[in-house]
Parts: structure tokens; C-alpha cells; sequence
């Protein structure tokens, strides 16, 4: 039988473990009899705290019908993607935005912007050089905030064209849809 030590409020304790020494391999070297042993010392791991693990998903949002830009394609302008969430302090999210941009106006930079509460908080700038006219561009963009507590925390994301005054789309269908997904990634 494998046996698990441990130490346990500072004494050194042997747990019968289930399965034979075939079943566990530990150490640089397999095991070639049954007093196979795993050793764990607890003093050098500090202990984790319940209330700051991540909690996984909080929300997402999925668009499958594109969004052009209209008027003057310079502004900033909503591109469709919007999420509320309840936020808690020194909660961390990870908002992820899965896009499929391209210029169909012509040769362009796309900017989108994201927003929390109507404040922008991070901005992205996808090269003309990276985009095309026909085609799109499968794009995923990561940002990481610090919650504080509040009910209803509105997220949403812009676009724009820079280069030149005309449209720049993102693009989205049953088979690529735009999507902003939200997830509690831990807390301090």
C-alpha cells in the first residue's frame, strides 16, 4: 500500500493511500517495492483562503449579426456588445471579447474601446496592415479589472475607424458570432 506524509500541525503523519506502488510514481526514479512513500509538507504552502478563488463565470453576451460603422466613422461608436454584472471588492474579472473585424470602406486601423460604467478603461488598435477589405480577422482581446462593490456595472464595447473616414465592421454569423464574456478570476 502507498503511504502519504504529511506534516500536520508540526508532527509528521503517515496516511494510507489507496492503490498500489504501480499506481503512484513519485520521485526521479519509479517505485520498485510497496513501501512506496509521498511526502507533503504543509508548512511550506500557505493555506489558501476559500473567499479569494476564482468563481468562474459571471456573464456573456453573443451577437450574431454584424455591426458597420455609420456618419462619422472616426467617433466611437456601440458596437453592440454589452454585459451588466454585480461586482465585489477586490474581486478580479477577466472581460475576453471574441471579434471578427475587417474594412470593407477600405484599407483602415479599427480602435475598439472598452467601457465600464460609460468610462473607457482600455483601448485596443488593430493595424490596417492586419486587416482586410473582404475578409475578416478572428481577434480575441483580454482585459483584467479590479471589482469595487456595485450592483448593475455596465460593460460595453466601441469601435471606430482611424486612418480614414470610412466604414470598418464587425462581423458576426451563426458560425462566428461576437461575443464579451465575463469571468471572476479570483479576489486579494
Amino acid at each position: 500500500m502507498s503511504v502519504l506524509k504529511a506534516r500536520v500541525g508540526g508532527a509528521w503523519v503517515a496516511v494510507p493511500m489507496a492503490g498500489g506502488p504501480d499506481e503512484v510514481f513519485v520521485g526521479p526514479t519509479a517505485p520498485t517495492d510497496s513501501a512506496t512513500e509521498l511526502w507533503y509538507d504543509t508548512a511550506s504552502q500557505p493555506a489558501v483562503d476559500p473567499a479569494k478563488m476564482p468563481r468562474g463565470y459571471v456573464g456573456q453576451h453573443v451577437l450574431t449579426t454584424a455591426f458597420s460603422t455609420t456618419g462619422t466613422h472616426t467617433t466611437l461608436q456601440d458596437e453592440g456588445l454589452t454585459l451588466a454584472i454585480n461586482e465585489g471588492t477586490g474581486r478580479f474579472y477577466k472581460i475576453t471579447l471574441a471579434l471578427a473585424p475587417y474594412t470593407p470602406g477600405g484599407p483602415n486601423t479599427v480602435t475598439y474601446m472598452l467601457l465600464r460604467n460609460g468610462v473607457q478603461i482600455r483601448g485596443w488598435d488593430i493595424a490596417v496592415e492586419a486587416l482586410s477589405t473582404s475578409f475578416t480577422k478572428a481577434t480575441v482581446l483580454e482585459h483584467v479589472v479590479s471589482g469595487a462593490t456595485a450592483t448593475g456595472v455596465i460593460y460595453k464595447l466601441q469601435m471606430r475607424a482611424v486612418n480614414s473616414n470610412t466604414s470598418v465592421t464587425s462581423y458576426g454569423a451563426a458560425l462566428i458570432p461576437r461575443s464579451m464574456l465575463i469571468e471572476d478570476i479570483g479576489g486579494v
